[in-house]
């Protein structure tokens, strides 16, 4: 206690920041508190807005060096993905998976793909366009501290380089196999 939370990207209103920030807002610092990750210069009226949203269980962080990493998820019991956007991939969310960093992600484009089987074993899915979702989320992990612990004790395996590379020429196999059957 607290939970430690956490959202890492950039400032911008399409990564869904604003829904992160108004989750916490009522919730009790001693109880959880959301640490900001990203460079306030991006878009100062955006973080002016943020700024102004925020409750005392929010921590603007700045920016930080790729070396500490490691730190900041170590730092962490839940990353918070709050994309509004189709996000094609989810940088932030893999990194923090393979750190064994639990993840609250919006359910929207790749995101939507992160865990795989029911339920899932490392993390959950939020509506972005309702706040009050993600302040549920919140609110239960508080109360149900195990929930956090189960998924943190249970990552998913990273995918290495050379699988993943195998994976997506098996895809690009299976497309030309079938347009040669058409052809």
């Amino acid at each position: 206690t607290p939970l430690r939370c956490g959202v890492i990207g950039s400032l911008l209103p399409h990564k869904g920041i604003h829904v992160a920030v108004a989750a916490f807002r009522g919730i009790d610092p001693a109880s959880a508190t959301l640490q900001v990750w990203g460079d306030s210069r991006t878009s100062p009226p955006y973080t002016a807005e943020l700024e102004a949203l925020a409750s005392p269980a929010v921590r603007f962080e700045g920016r930080f060096e790729e070396e500490r990493r490691g730190e900041i998820f170590a730092g962490l019991d839940l990353l918070i993905v709050p994309s509004l956007g189709l996000e094609s991939f989810g940088l932030a969310a893999r990194e923090a998976l393979a750190e064994g960093v639990p993840v609250l992600a919006s359910r929207r484009g790749a995101l939507a793909e992160l865990f795989e089987g029911e339920p899932a074993p490392c993390g959950a899915h939020f509506d972005p366009e309702r706040p009050e979702d993600l302040r549920g989320w919140i609110e239960r992990l508080v109360a149900e501290p195990q929930i956090v612990a189960a998924w943190a004790a249970n990552p998913p395996r990273v995918r290495e380089m050379d699988g993943h590379a195998e994976e997506i020429e098996g895809v690009y196999e299976k497309l030309l196999t079938v347009r040669r059957e058409q052809a």
